[in-house]
């Protein structure tokens, strides 16, 4: 019994071995596109003229041949000619440093790049449209990032908790920044929201802890639950524009354990609708600044909304 165990762990060793020296370094994926991995370099490296393979990694589908390498990349290029990034394709990919994009990639889809534990440093496509949910979600190394000027949307989560950034450049063209997108990343300080957005999502900068202040564009409509729970937050200024405060399906109170909250100043006349519980979990320290035109109509709609009686509320020309 004990040579046959052996004879079996054995040959368990030896084809462990075979296949470890045999992994492809070079082939084609299922969209016809080329790959090749240099060993010395730890670079994978893209060409062709369609999207990359997914990479649906739901524990069922088969991951693309490359993924074999996923603990061994260093860096990843993906040549003139890749037009998109589905789903999925490097998440995981532990030891990760770099990326470059060509000008031909126009999105970066879902969990892409999720828990890309050392990824530090992203040349963009000059040419993104588009970055997903989750696409750099849990990218602990990621300092700063600069969104090119052509991107439309930036997806939920597409950057929770990356907590060494600092720094989001947000391009005018953005419209749409999804829930949560920015939400636990503890080091950012500094992040300028466009002109064309309209929506401040839900826990858009949850658990923000350094974050001091957010100017909102005069175009926001709405602002959801959750926005700037446990942020660092010290004054906000509520646009002109500003109609609705919403509850989401996951938010508490807008300013929910904000510690260092103490100004919030509304220069919006237009407020309609204010959902229950918005003002709880607020710092009683905080001073409310509305116009005085709408003192009354606020102090009885914000209170009916969960602000404490202690909190002080005044109208200002």
């Amino acid at each position: 019994v004990f040579i046959s165990a052996m004879t079996v762990i054995t040959l368990l060793i030896v084809n462990c071995n075979i296949t470890a020296k045999s992994k492809p370094t070079k082939g084609v994926d299922a969209n016809g596109n080329t790959w090749t991995y240099n060993k010395k370099t730890k670079t994978l490296t893209f060409k062709g003229t369609k999207d990359l393979e997914e990479n649906l990694m739901d524990g069922h589908s088969t991951e693309p041949d490359w993924f074999c390498w996923d603990e061994e990349v260093e860096h990843v290029v993906l040549k003139e000619g890749i037009t998109g990034l589905p789903r999925g394709e490097f998440s995981l990919f532990t030891e990760l440093k770099t990326v470059v994009l060509s000008d031909t990639v126009s999105y970066i889809g879902d969990s892409v790049f999720e828990d890309c534990l050392n990824l530090k440093e992203v040349q963009f496509s000059k040419n993104l449209i588009k970055i997903g949910d989750y696409a750099f979600a849990g990218c602990v190394k990621l300092k700063k990032v600069e969104i090119p000027k052509t991107v439309s949307s930036i997806g939920a989560c597409a950057f929770e908790a990356c907590s060494s950034l600092t720094e989001v450049i947000i391009p005018e063209s953005v419209k749409k920044i999804g829930f949560e997108a920015f939400g636990e990343c503890i080091k950012l300080k500094k992040v300028e929201l466009p002109k064309s957005l309209k929506v401040v999502s839900e826990y858009l900068f949850f658990d923000s802890k350094s974050l001091t202040s957010v100017k909102l564009p005069e175009s926001v409509t709405t602002i959801y639950a959750g926005a700037f729970q446990e942020s660092g937050i010290k004054q906000i200024v509520i646009p002109k524009n500003v109609k609705y405060i919403k509850k989401g399906e996951w938010g508490d109170g807008v300013f929910a354990d904000c510690k260092n909250l103490k100004i919030i100043e509304i220069k919006s006349k237009k407020i309609e609708s204010c959902f229950k519980g918005a003002f709880d979990g607020m710092n009683t320290n905080v001073v409310i600044r509305v116009p005085k035109s709408k003192l009354k109509e606020y102090k009885t709609m914000f209170q009916k909304s969960g602000l404490s009686k202690k909190v002080k509320i005044k109208g200002v020309s």
